[in-house]
Order: structure tokens, then sequence, then C-alpha cells
């Protein structure tokens, strides 16, 4: 599988890092454990198209967001983490 760096362009997998959703805020450093725990683990899982955070690794070492299929792995647009999500894709692209 190949992810669309903004920066770099098409780039293996094994480069990248998966960052986790990239809408949900980061909680006060004062919560419980309980919360952390919410925090860290208790994602949607969604059945389609998910945004989420990536951060090329092997690369540029930037942040970005990503929309991906989580039942094909298919992969739509990408943007920096400074500029807005792009929307979700309305069709499957090619793999």
């Amino acid at each position: 599988m190949q992810l669309p760096c903004p920066h770099c362009g098409r780039r293996d997998l094994a480069e990248f890092r998966f960052g986790g959703d990239p809408v949900s805020p980061r909680p006060d450093p004062d919560i419980d454990a309980d919360g952390w725990a919410d925090w860290l683990f208790g994602h949607n899982q969604v059945a389609g198209w998910q945004a989420e955070r990536w951060h090329h690794e092997f690369g540029c070492r930037t942040w970005f967001h990503l929309w991906r299929n989580t039942l094909t792995n298919a992969v739509g647009a990408s943007a920096p983490v400074a500029e807005p999500l792009p929307p979700a894709p309305a069709t499957e692209p090619t793999p």
C-alpha cells in the first residue's frame, strides 16, 4: 500500500506512522486514567471512509491528514495538518 504525502508524493506505507483521529481534541492533562483510556482507545470504528492523521517518519517528517477507506484500504485526498481537512471522497479511488 502507498500513501500520498502532500510534500513527497506517493510513498510506501513502511515510511509512515499512524497518528490517530485528526479531529479529536487532546484532553486536558489533568484528566483521570479512565478519561485518558477512553481518548486513546475509544475511537469510532468507521466502516468506510475515515479521516486519519499520519506522520511521514522516514521521509519529510511532517504530519498530514488523509482519508482512508477502512474496508478496502483505498486512500483519498491528503493535506498538511496546517490546512483544513479535505472533503471525504465521494467515490472509490483507484488503489
